[in-house]
């Protein structure tokens, strides 16, 4: 089985299925889905420990962030990016986010996040997360470039802001048309890709285009995130593989409980619910668990390539 790609005499391209091009276009063969070596996971983490754990665990690149358990992921302190940043040796895209709410940021705000950007540049990071929409829940285009221009020559991903826009495509349109955006972020517009996201996904991906415009900056690439685990990795794979996603990001994690305290979040007989301090429970990310997602991707991407031969 083989992804096909049309393109018209403009230059402009579109991905194309079964031989049919979209728009008129040529089809050409561009990527065999048994090309496994191209398979990367992205893997989220809020600590020093859970970054150990998930190099360890084959991570090849990870979303730097704080609080994610309680908050759904902050920008994390200067100090938490730096010793990660002296300990690991895979590339390190930090979350921009400068609290909990809603994506709608304020000029101020936004001068936080631009100094955050700076900051963290100094440290050799490869990129940045972060994602701004317009009261109307769109895409708020001049303020996410904003963010863009402070990154510089850094990557960029559009984050989970996309999930809460209305219209996937068009969506995706208006994150294209702005330069120095890499990937996109989303779980097809649902909490959880299993939650239909995965059809939205699959649905979506061919009606997006390869080039963002007839120049040749490449547009945005899908970054399938937010329940893929070992029980659902197979079916996600054979979903989006075979339409060139190759790229995934979870967390590869559980909560857990330091010795001494209990789910109610008790410790030297308080609770921290009832003090107002959340919970106990810590995120952390299992070595193991990326290993066996991994080792799963491989083998359903494996199998997708001896089916497209026969």
């Amino acid at each position: 089985m083989w992804m096909i790609q049309a393109s018209d005499p403009d230059g402009y391209k579109e991905p194309c299925f079964s031989g049919t091009p979209l728009n008129g276009g040529a089809c050409v063969r561009i990527m065999s889905v048994s090309s496994a070596d191209r398979l990367r996971f992205e893997v989220c983490v809020d600590s020093l420990e859970s970054a150990l754990q998930a190099q360890d665990g084959g991570a090849d690149r990870l979303e730097v962030c704080s609080s994610l358990l309680y908050g759904g992921g902050m920008t994390p302190s200067y100090g938490l990016v730096k010793a990660i940043r002296q300990v690991c040796q895979i590339p390190l895209m930090i979350m921009i986010r400068p609290r909990v709410g809603d994506f709608i940021y304020s000029d101020t705000e936004l001068e936080v996040m631009e100094e955050d950007i700076r900051s963290f540049t100094l440290l050799g990071v490869e990129g940045f997360v972060f994602g701004v929409l317009t009261p109307d829940g769109e895409v708020d285009r001049a303020r996410t470039q904003r963010l863009v221009d402070a990154a510089g020559s850094c990557k960029v991903t559009f984050h989970r802001a996309f999930d809460v826009t209305a219209d996937f495509v068009g969506s995706y349109r208006a994150v294209a048309s702005i330069p120095g955006v890499n990937r996109i972020l989303t779980s097809g517009l649902t909490p959880k890709l299993m939650d239909g996201g995965l059809e939205t996904l699959a649905h979506c991906i061919p009606q997006v285009p390869e080039r963002a415009s007839s120049e040749t900056r490449t547009a945005p690439q899908i970054l399938p995130g937010s329940g893929i685990n070992t029980e659902t990795i197979k079916n996600i794979i054979q979903a989006l593989w075979p339409l060139g996603v190759t790229e995934y990001h979870l967390s590869g994690g559980q909560v857990i409980q330091r010795q001494g305290s209990s789910e109610a979040g008790f410790i030297v007989g308080r609770s921290l619910r009832e003090m107002g301090m959340g919970s106990s429970g810590l995120w952390m990310t299992q070595a193991s668990v990326l290993r066996e997602v991994r080792q799963a991707a491989m083998e359903t991407v494996e199998d997708l390539g001896d089916k497209s031969s026969v």
